[in-house]
């Protein structure tokens, strides 16, 4: 956008916030790098799209450390946990949480609790034994009842997903043919995901990116009422607009 000065001279100033990608977030807790707790760190790191002077960034609500590895584009922040601070703002508009780690309770403290239908316990991303599900692929589920908290005009779904082979949904609330809401799943057998939310219309997306089998991929779907939007792996891959309100409907998550 051009603006005069006070000499008559005129600059150009760049009014469009600088892209980002690669971003994560993660603690230092050895059990649980979702969580965090007093003592321990928690690591946002991330990659602008051009060179920028070092960013404010706040964690929870905090002022956070922020320093650069590579020429103004390779940023990293942390904040360590204080006694005292309030947790609220660590799960502030947080739905539900599930570990997966044997059951399915809901740690978000709104008693979303799913059942485990036929996954047996294996091993997470860190290797840690016990501390993920294994599915079959054909009749295995976790299913989290009907509820209106997952039937908000906007939302963000998280998950970690390690695959033998691509196929299906892997996480949806949608009834196939009727009542269909939303679902994140393989769009084809080849690895691409596809995200997925009814309206008044139907939109979805698949992913440029074609993710591997026998490796943990990281997947994000935003939808925000006016746009939906797949993450991979931290960085996004695909969006689309979108516009009305979440079709009703009535069935369970799976």
């Amino acid at each position: 956008t051009p603006a005069a000065t006070t000499d008559s001279s005129r600059v150009r100033i760049d009014l469009r916030k600088p892209g980002l990608r690669d971003i994560t977030i993660a603690s230092n807790n050895l059990l649980n790098t979702s969580l965090a707790k007093p003592d321990e760190t928690i690591t946002l790191t991330f990659e602008s799209l051009e060179k920028i002077k070092t960013p404010v960034v706040k964690i929870a609500g905090h002022p956070a450390s922020v320093t650069d590895s590579a020429g103004d584009t390779q940023w990293t922040a942390t904040y360590q946990v204080q006694s005292g601070d309030d947790q609220y703002l660590f799960s502030e508009g947080l739905t539900a949480h599930y570990l997966l780690d044997g059951n399915a309770n809901d740690l978000s403290g709104n008693d979303d609790d799913g059942t485990v239908e036929g996954a047996i316990l294996a091993a997470d991303r860190h290797g840690r034994e016990g501390k993920a599900l294994s599915f079959d692929g054909t009749d295995d589920n976790v299913v989290i009842a009907e509820s209106e908290d997952f039937e908000r005009n906007s939302h963000t779904i998280s998950f970690w997903v390690k695959a033998d082979s691509w196929g299906g949904d892997l996480v949806s609330k949608d009834g196939e043919s009727e009542d269909r809401q939303w679902l994140v799943g393989s769009a084809a057998a080849n690895g691409q995901i596809r995200s997925h939310v009814w309206t008044t219309s139907v939109f979805y997306k698949d992913s440029n990116t074609i993710l591997s089998t026998g490796e943990w991929h990281h997947v994000l779907q935003v939808w925000d009422g006016s746009s939906l939007s797949l993450y991979l792996n931290g960085t996004i891959d695909n969006s689309l607009a979108t516009n009305g309100p979440l079709k009703s409907g009535s069935h369970p998550i799976r």
